[in-house]
């Protein structure tokens, strides 16, 4: 006979180390979570992808290594806001491709002063996201 257990608790799977299953990791700084959770299914397919809700957060990952491109939501609630968190991360990281997404018509505006890629939101299921980040990691 087997042993019984004694306690009623579910019998749980061992944690598994999650490995990387792609070669980029790409940031999506969003306070919208319908959004990001958009934004993640479209480029997790592509990419490895790590998230955050805000600026603070945004900036506090970009001090760590291992991100090689950056989605940032141009106005988020508390803390800096998506310029703020692209221009954080091109003083640190020149070369990282910076994807500013927003409603505001004054985002696209920037955009076109050089500052980075803009993505309207409605747009998430348009592939010039991905055509843009393909080019510049060079998947």
């Amino acid at each position: 006979m087997g042993k019984k257990r004694k306690s009623k608790a579910p019998i749980r799977a061992p944690e598994v180390e999650q490995t990387q299953k792609h070669t980029h990791t790409v940031l999506v700084a969003d306070d919208e979570p319908m959004w990001r959770d958009d934004l993640c299914a479209l480029l997790g397919q592509h990419y490895n992808v790590e998230t955050v809700d805000d600026g603070r957060q945004a900036m506090a990952r970009l001090k760590k290594p291992g991100i090689d491109a950056l989605v940032t939501d141009g106005r988020m609630g508390l803390g800096p806001d998506g310029d703020e968190v692209a221009l954080f991360a091109r003083a640190r990281y020149p070369c990282m491709p910076i994807v500013l997404s927003s409603f505001s018509p004054d985002a696209y505006a920037a955009t076109l002063r050089g500052k980075r890629v803009y993505l309207h939101k409605k747009d998430v299921s348009d592939l010039p996201i991905l055509d843009y980040l393909n080019e510049k990691l060079g998947n």
